[in-house]
């Protein structure tokens, strides 16, 4: 790991490329969360490295990932390196961890949901990174085949805010409502329906209180149904399998759910789908659900799905459609104190968030405008001045990937074996595809 040292560090030499994310693709907060990046900004970043080490007049280069100082964004930088590393490399999760981890508690942070209160259940990025290999593994992520340029576009809050969670089956985005607000970037019903005829959408679930009429989707030929419950809590037992029951019949096909935000209830029940049919884990399920959409489940849904992690597996291993069980329609009981502060923390948490994503990509609110290259940077700048993307190099080392952790200038806040030497390689026991070396760096400053 390089840091530069507000600048001061070593300047490049002619065999070093430098690489960092433009600020379009840094992680936009709800509240007080940071992270992890989104699927788009994963693949983007991976497919772009994977493509500089390629590069024959890299060759005899190493690249070098610059970050900011912040332990959030520091955070980041080592959730998207490792994440190359379990998706190009086939790396496990603890393999991946391996080159960081002499790194200690307090220098990188775990990641939490998008609220502002203290929170009570963290996720550790080898949880993140067991998600995207369990997706890969499942085949609900395929690397090559995946559209860097429409997840983008359909993330874009004024082109419909949706994402594809489970491949083939599962779309989460916003409610849409009849009467649209420009300032909480809402869409009209009639919106999604072009779209999800051309993803194979049969059905519709709402989860939220009706904001617009049904039958926009029914005339439409998409089956739609409501099973609501209190924002910011877990669904009861007759919830869940009726929403399972939905997804397992055959003539569903895709299913589009929503909430309000498409945040929190909706990324609950997927999550409940994805242990049960894909024997996730609880915490493998709500990193992946958060990869794909940012936001997704909220406080005391973190906890039920741990809780409902064992029973989801033996549902699953056992075949049987929904919960298995007669349930009754009563809602069971649960602590509504919090719910309506948590909602509202969401609330304005999305709309601030929505509002700063479109200012950074150069839109207003009100513009209108649906254009795909203003809101994402695709390319990697060729600069030699460390303010932007620098591209100065890679080192090609041996038919072993490996990724070096290297400290330059003096920094008491890393251990001592990291300053000034590698603490780590990884590939050392395992023939991989990649031939150079990956170094993370550090620049304080503005980016």
């Amino acid at each position: 790991m390089r840091a530069l040292d507000n600048g001061r560090g070593m300047p490049p030499s002619n065999d070093e490329i430098r690489v960092r994310l433009s600020k379009n693709l840094q992680y936009v907060p709800f509240c007080a969360d940071f992270g992890p990046n989104n699927l788009g900004v994963v693949l983007h970043f991976c497919s772009s490295i994977k493509q500089l080490l390629q590069k024959q007049t890299n060759k005899k280069s190493e690249i070098v990932f610059v970050y900011n100082p912040q332990l959030e964004d520091f955070t980041n930088s080592i959730f998207l390196l490792g994440s190359f590393l379990c998706l190009y490399l086939d790396a496990t999760a603890d393999e991946a961890w391996e080159p960081f981890h002499q790194i200690k508690n307090g220098r990188f942070l775990d990641y939490r949901d998008a609220t502002w209160v203290k929170s009570t259940f963290d996720l550790h990025i080898q949880d993140c990174w067991e998600g995207l290999v369990h997706a890969v593994r499942h085949n609900l992520l395929a690397v090559d085949d995946f559209d860097v340029r429409e997840y983008f576009y359909y993330d874009n809050p004024q082109n419909g805010d949706l994402h594809e969670v489970v491949r083939g089956k599962f779309i989460a985005f916003k409610g849409p409502r009849d009467d649209c607000q420009k300032q909480d970037f809402s869409v009209h019903p009639t919106t999604y329906i072009d779209v999800f005829k051309s993803k194979g959408v049969k059905a519709v679930i709402r989860l939220n209180i009706e904001e617009y009429d049904k039958r926009t989707f029914v005339k439409a030929g998409i089956a739609h149904h409501d099973l609501f419950f209190v924002d910011c809590t877990t669904p009861s037992d007759d919830i869940v399998h009726k929403f399972l029951t939905i997804a397992e019949d055959p003539s569903s096909g895709v299913v589009a759910v929503h909430c309000k935000a498409g945040l929190g209830r909706t990324g609950t029940l997927i999550a409940l789908y994805l242990m049960k049919h894909y024997l996730f884990t609880a915490r493998q399920a709500i990193a992946w659900v958060r990869i794909c959409r940012p936001g997704s489940i909220i406080g005391p849904q973190q906890h039920y799905l741990v809780q409902q992690e064992k029973r989801m597996h033996q549902l699953g291993k056992s075949g049987v459609q929904g919960l298995g069980i007669t349930v009754s329609d009563e809602s069971k009981q649960q602590d509504l104190s919090t719910a309506d502060e948590l909602a509202e923390m969401i609330t304005t948490g999305m709309n601030h968030r929505d509002g700063r994503r479109m200012l950074s990509a150069g839109q207003s609110s009100r513009d209108g405008k649906r254009t795909l290259s203003k809101s994402v940077s695709f390319n990697f700048n060729t600069s030699r001045d460390v303010s932007n993307v620098e591209i100065m190099g890679s080192n090609q080392v041996s038919s072993l990937a490996r990724l070096s952790l290297r400290k330059v200038t003096s920094d008491p806040g890393l251990p001592a074996s990291i300053r000034g030497s590698n603490i780590g390689s990884f590939g050392d026991s395992k023939e991989r595809k990649m031939k150079d070396t990956l170094r993370l760096s550090s620049r304080k400053g503005r980016l």
